[in-house]
């Protein structure tokens, strides 16, 4: 009997063994089957790429896959756009440059003010523009549209014929002193080229790949890659000082969004940072102070940040200076040239700081003040900061 007992209480055990190995084994198989599930990915301090505002922590970028865009996903965002192109792309809803201002409306169409409108009937043409989701200003006007085409208006320029014929882009800035060339980025991350060469080497970026931004200055362009670091094109000087000296900013890393001036590029890092190349004598490089920055601008003689609690940061000055936006709250969006800086707040509307624009055209509204609707950056960076 006692023998009995025995046998059957090391069955018992040898059961209660055998359940535990089989629950231990089950639990590794799910914890080992689903962290590769997992979609793991990290915000870049509440930004994209680009330098578009993202809330924190509400959205994630997977920096794996900025190179290229092989899928259209069908979630859009209240605006209509491809979540997936606000990640990897960036999209300028209010640009600055050339004393002109252009900015996207929410329904795809184009404000524009400044000595655009002197020139020819600018705003009869680009207010026929429709399904514009980026603009690039410096003079010559461009809409990016949303089937990646472009519209521009160039008053008769035969040398932006080529535009017109542009396919597959993703993002387009505009160059030169008063917009003589023009750059577009494929969703394929290569480069195409407008307008006048000079042969400053700005368009010695044919065998460019794996851009994912661009921006261009007074003589170059500039190209973000997917690693973060940085390409430039063309002169970067004042008085023959810093064209030897552009392979500084080829030793950039961690880049997540970039941006010319005239002379400069700046960089903004994705510990919100910001890194600045360029002359200096006017302080417009002085940025290493500067931090929780989520997006940049640069001027001729101006670099800017905008914070993410929706304050700027200026940095240099000539036409406008620190103190000319130290009231500016709520902006989610910011874009200058020589001498003008203009913010996009979270509201849809617009302000504006250094020399006076040109009265708007009297058949549309009478001034930037009166500007509303303009479609912002990102709807999550705008609650967050109401």
């Amino acid at each position: 009997m006692k023998k009995m007992r025995r046998a059957d209480g090391s069955r018992k055990i040898k059961l209660a063994k055998t359940l535990t190995k089989a629950i231990i084994a089950v639990i590794i198989c799910f914890v080992l089957g689903f962290i590769p599930a997992m979609n793991i990915s990290g915000t870049l301090n509440g930004k994209d790429n680009s330098g578009v505002v993202f809330a924190k922590n509400e959205r994630h970028l997977d920096t794996a896959n900025l190179g290229g865009r092989n899928t259209m996903p069908k979630d859009k965002d209240a605006n209509g756009q491809n979540l997936e192109d606000e990640h990897r792309f960036p999209r300028r809803t209010i640009s600055v440059g050339g004393s002109s201002i252009m900015a996207v409306r929410t329904d795809g169409t184009v404000m524009i003010d400044g000595y655009a409108l002197d020139l020819t009937d600018g705003a009869d043409e680009v207010g026929g523009w429709e399904d514009i989701v980026s603009v690039a200003c410096n003079l010559f006007l461009r809409g990016l549209q949303s089937d990646g085409t472009v519209e521009c208006l160039s008053y008769g320029d035969e040398t932006f014929k080529d535009i017109c014929e542009w396919e597959d882009i993703v993002d387009i800035a505009a160059g030169g002193y008063t917009g003589e060339f023009a750059v577009g980025l494929k969703s394929d991350g290569t480069l195409v080229m407008a307008g006048n060469d000079y042969n400053y080497g700005q368009y010695d970026v044919e065998e460019w790949t794996d851009i994912i931004s661009i921006s261009a200055g007074g003589q170059h362009t500039a190209g973000l890659k997917a690693d973060g670091t940085v390409l430039v094109a063309g002169d970067i000087k004042y008085d023959d000082m810093y064209v030897k000296d552009k392979i500084k900013i080829e030793e950039w890393k961690d880049i997540v969004a970039i941006d010319s001036g005239v002379w400069q590029v700046v960089g903004l890092k994705s510990d919100g940072t910001v890194v600045a190349f360029g002359p200096n004598y006017d302080g417009r490089c002085d940025v290493e102070e500067w931090t929780d920055i989520v997006a940049v601008c640069a001027g001729e003689y101006n670099t800017v940040g905008l914070r993410a609690d929706g304050t700027v940061l200026v940095a240099g000055g000539q036409y406008f200076k620190q103190e000319d936006v130290d009231d500016w709250k709520d902006i989610v969006a910011i874009s200058c040239d020589h001498a003008h800086i203009v913010g996009l707040k979270s509201d849809g509307t617009v302000v504006a700081a250094g020399e006076s624009f040109p009265e708007f055209d009297p058949k549309h509204e009478s001034g930037l003040e009166n500007w509303c609707d303009i479609r912002l950056p990102d709807d999550n960076r705008a609650e967050e900061i109401k």
